[in-house]
């Protein structure tokens, strides 16, 4: 919605077709990558999403609904026996820094230098270059 938003069609079009096309057999509503296509013809997404107020509030609203999934699991806990769970601020880049931090100490190679982490989708792999 970002980028449509912004007018940058090209840059919306190959988004959608090489990160979430592979996605689209996990989608819950049979619909929703075709309606995604859709708005790559719309000139304007206020036309079709009436709540669209930009693209801020719109990531404001997504880390609302994050919050109250969140919310939802902390009763959850509650719930099955577990006592008051509050899960700490930054917890979820905290535990994804150490994700990536023990994929990098278990590489056969370890680089003097930490590398830049350019995606979480795929482990870590060290970059070797084959003796000459």
């Amino acid at each position: 919605l970002e980028l449509v938003d912004g007018q940058e069609y090209q840059k919306a079009f190959t988004y959608l077709t090489k990160k979430l096309k592979p996605y689209e057999a996990l989608q819950s509503h049979p619909d929703e990558f075709r309606n995604l296509c859709y708005l790559l013809t719309c000139k304007n997404i206020s036309d079709v999403e009436r709540d669209w107020d930009g693209i801020a509030s719109g990531r404001n609203r997504l880390a609302g609904m994050f919050g109250s999934l969140m919310t939802d699991t902390e009763t959850t806990d509650k719930a099955n026996g577990g006592g008051d769970v509050e899960v700490p601020p930054g917890r979820l880049l905290e535990l994804l820094e150490q994700a990536v931090e023990f994929q990098i100490s278990s590489s056969r190679y370890q680089p003097k230098l930490l590398p830049p982490i350019t995606s979480l989708l795929h482990d870590y792999q060290c970059f070797v270059l084959p003796n000459a």
